[in-house]
């Protein structure tokens, strides 16, 4: 965990936000592009509810948005589809 947390700049490069303020205030952090701001994220993200539902949301949302990454359907047709997953899910 040391070696993860003091190296975090090289962890930021695949997006991660470090969790050392001394790796966040580094000249090697600082200068990759975007993650300076990117790791203000950090202090105002909201995180998932714990809840019963927060698993499987989660699970619903992340196969939808993969088949809108990959071009599959529109923005449109998975918010629907995730809409009524997440509706069954919860039993509304």
């Amino acid at each position: 965990m040391k070696f993860v947390a003091e190296n975090g700049a090289m962890w930021a490069q695949a997006g991660h936000i470090p969790a050392k303020d001394t790796v966040v205030e580094s000249d090697e952090f600082q200068s990759m592009d975007y993650r300076s701001q990117y790791a203000e994220v950090a202090s105002y993200v909201n995180f998932l509810d714990r809840n019963i539902h927060t698993r499987g949301v989660q699970s619903i949302i992340h196969r939808h948005l993969d088949t809108v990454w990959s071009g599959d359907v529109t923005p449109a047709e998975v918010f629907d589809e995730i809409e009524n997953e997440v509706k069954d899910l919860i039993g509304e």
